[in-house]
């Protein structure tokens, strides 16, 4: 992963480039990488027979327009669904196949200076445990481990993945002291959270890095960057990189 001794903060594509593509695409995450991200990150689903792939919601129809919930499907039939998310983008991605979370790895091993940040969804356990989807998980980021972070909003995961020795991000809901008490007890790498929910709030200290999403538009990045964060999750990497190239 980068250090911060070289960069004073991180640019990080949310679900890949999702302002000209379709979202948790090899496609989108790709054009993320080629616009300049230092990081991309993505969401993890897991297909009836166990397969993790690149999806965020439990349900197809938002980015698939067809109905379903994804858990009653195999890999063999969501690889054969396209993901171009008709209803916001038309037909001008299509079609653009659902990736397992393997294809995009074997895509992210060939940039090792591009951090992942692989966020497991926490609908998974309603149907399986935290056990056995860390594992299925797990198995495949190992051969980008050194720059990968399992993040979730689900803490009981992240103790694991945190055990099986992976880099990983907690995802919050909100500020409480409450929320800071299991923030230092976690000793997580990275605090993530919905940039709106800081407001006046100071990011807190301790051993991790801040991150936020979502901006998209640069003199909101520089205020949260002032505030001592030094990742920048947003849905229009290009966008960003175009402002801080030319301020």
């Amino acid at each position: 992963m980068p250090s911060l001794r070289d960069k004073p903060f991180y640019l990080v594509g949310h679900r890949g480039l999702p302002e000209h593509y379709p979202e948790n695409t090899l496609a989108g995450i790709l054009a993320a990488i080629a616009e300049g991200a230092d990081a991309v990150e993505f969401d993890i689903q897991i297909s009836k027979d166990n397969i993790p792939i690149i999806f965020h919601d439990d349900t197809l129809l938002r980015t698939t327009g067809i109905n379903g919930e994804l858990a009653d499907y195999t890999f063999s039939l969501l690889e054969r669904i396209s993901a171009h998310e008709p209803a916001r983008l038309g037909q001008s991605h299509l079609p653009e196949p659902i990736a397992s979370l393997a294809t995009l790895v074997q895509e992210l091993k060939k940039w090792p200076e591009v951090h992942a940040f692989a966020e497991i969804k926490s609908e998974i356990f309603k149907r399986q445990s935290r056990e056995k989807t860390l594992h299925s998980i797990a198995a495949i980021l190992e051969p980008i481990k050194t720059h990968c972070s399992i993040i979730s909003f689900d803490y009981d995961i992240l103790q694991l993945a945190q055990q099986a020795g992976f880099s990983i991000g907690w995802v919050l809901e909100d500020m409480t002291p409450v929320s800071q008490a299991a923030a230092h007890r976690l000793q997580a790498n990275f605090l993530i959270i919905d940039y709106a929910r800081i407001g006046d709030n100071l990011p807190w200290p301790g051993p991790w890095h801040w991150f936020v999403y979502d901006i998209t538009d640069g003199p909101t990045a520089e205020a949260a960057i002032n505030q001592g964060i030094t990742y920048i999750e947003s849905w229009d990497i290009s966008g960003l990189k175009h402002y801080f190239d030319t301020v």
